[in-house]
């Protein structure tokens, strides 16, 4: 899939404003819902004034606040619940698969990285095992969320990067949990 949309110019400025770290923490992917309701929805207009009319009850007395940013992120988010849209995980791209392929992507790649240090200098995890966490779309935070939460969304997390033996997959989910537990 390919993304349209101004994820790179946002990355790109975080970067430039040294904040990426932070940011990884609290948005580890983005996704493009453009192309999840074109399938969704077909031929009909996406424009979201045509669709929250629709789909949205009592839009009149929202309509004037549309075009504000933080109104479509709402005003997309409840014409996907309403309409059950599904997303996969092809849909989403992590910061680090989106950061631009130059200086700025090289900064993104070291930031990141430099997150997974304790793992790595712990003998948790490997260094290439973290270029494959981070081009999963996990940072240190997911990891550390999905952890504290169950065993399972740790392994769905790491499933694609110990695809080969169900038997590592789970000696580095007891590893990685145990860490962030402590």
């Amino acid at each position: 899939m390919k993304f349209r949309f101004d994820a790179r110019v946002l990355i790109s400025t975080i970067v430039r404003l040294n904040m990426i770290a932070e940011f990884s923490c609290a948005v580890s992917k983005f996704g493009d819902t453009l192309n999840s309701m074109r399938k969704h929805f077909g031929k009909k207009s996406l424009k979201l004034t045509t669709l929250g009319s629709e789909y949205i009850p009592n839009w009149n007395l929202h309509q004037e606040q549309a075009h504000s940013a933080l109104f479509d992120v709402w005003a997309t988010t409840q014409i996907i619940k309403i309409e059950r849209i599904k997303f996969s995980k092809t849909d989403f791209k992590s910061t680090y698969q989106l950061a631009p392929n130059n200086e700025i992507g090289k900064t993104i790649i070291k930031q990141e990285q430099d997150q997974f240090s304790e793992l790595i200098s712990f003998g948790i995890i490997t260094k290439s095992e973290t270029e494959q966490i981070l081009e999963g779309g996990s940072t240190v935070f997911s990891l550390k969320q999905a952890s504290l939460q169950n065993e399972k969304e740790l392994g769905d997390l790491l499933g694609a990067v110990y695809s080969q033996s169900a038997e590592q997959l789970e000696r580095k989910i007891k590893k990685i949990r145990a860490f962030f537990r402590q």
